[in-house]
């Protein structure tokens, strides 16, 4: 389900659309990528290679997923 503005006519539709589902499909992406990190890290926890998570990565993760949505909602607000 995607939530467009009101402004959404005719003309503009498709530019909606194709700009939702490519900022839906980064996220989803990211989350993926994201997921087998952290499985990864996980697996070398269990069998001793780490002693622990590294909590620098925390903030890093935070910024590119706020900074691409941020930049997704920023594209979206210049449809016209």
């Amino acid at each position: 389900m995607h939530n467009y503005p009101d402004r959404i006519n005719e003309e503009n539709v498709e530019q909606f659309y194709l700009h939702s589902r490519k900022l839906l499909n980064i996220v989803k992406n990211f989350c993926l990528i994201l997921f087998a990190y952290l499985i990864v890290q996980i697996g070398r926890v269990a069998i001793g290679g780490i002693e622990r998570f590294s909590i620098g990565l925390v903030p890093i993760i935070l910024i590119i997923l706020f900074g691409t949505i941020g930049i997704g909602i920023y594209k979206q607000s210049k449809i016209k």
